[in-house]
């Protein structure tokens, strides 16, 4: 949905890491620039953002704005050390209080915005959706009936490949 909305407001390079690789698969059908899945056994955050960089541009300066959307530490640190100096860190996910680095990001002067994501954000949705700027419907992958919500629930708590956004339908 992040990068959705960043193409949306005209982000030239728009790229995705996750752990789930048919996410990122429909990441690059829905026009992401690059996608990178991420080996949660052998993760090194800052070598994973210096591949990063690599394909980003060929000075390897980093990414203008990165959006971390997980909340996960590492994911929270790789967001860091992907962005360029004087860049900037929006914060969405909601994680348990972290380790991060931030000498790294001080040092750099990379901002770090927190990002309420529900407040004020619904007419602006509906206007970006209603124009047709933002193309949700293959973001849903799954559709259940309301008496089926706690199949769709624990569906969405698996983790299983292939799911992305689930509607239960009233």
């Amino acid at each position: 949905m992040s990068a959705l909305c960043a193409k949306a407001f005209g982000a030239t390079k728009v790229f995705l890491t996750d752990i789930n690789e048919s996410r990122l698969k429909l990441a690059s059908e829905l026009g992401a620039d690059g996608v990178f899945v991420i080996d949660t056994k052998n993760f090194n955050d800052k070598e994973m953002a210096q591949k990063i960089r690599k394909e980003l541009s060929a000075d390897c300066l980093g990414a203008d704005v990165t959006i971390e959307c997980t909340g996960v530490e590492s994911s929270v640190c790789l967001a860091i050390h992907a962005t360029k100096s004087g860049g900037k860190v929006g914060i969405v996910g909601l994680g348990a209080d972290s380790r991060i680095p931030l000498s790294s990001a001080a040092m750099r002067e990379v901002d770090l915005i927190g990002v309420c994501r529900i407040k004020d954000d619904y007419e602006l949705a509906i206007q970006l959706i209603s124009s047709g700027k933002l193309n949700v419907k293959p973001l849903i992958t799954h559709k259940f009936k309301i008496q089926e919500a706690i199949e769709a629930f624990n569906l969405l708590r698996s983790g299983a490949e292939g799911v992305v956004k689930v509607l239960i339908q009233y």
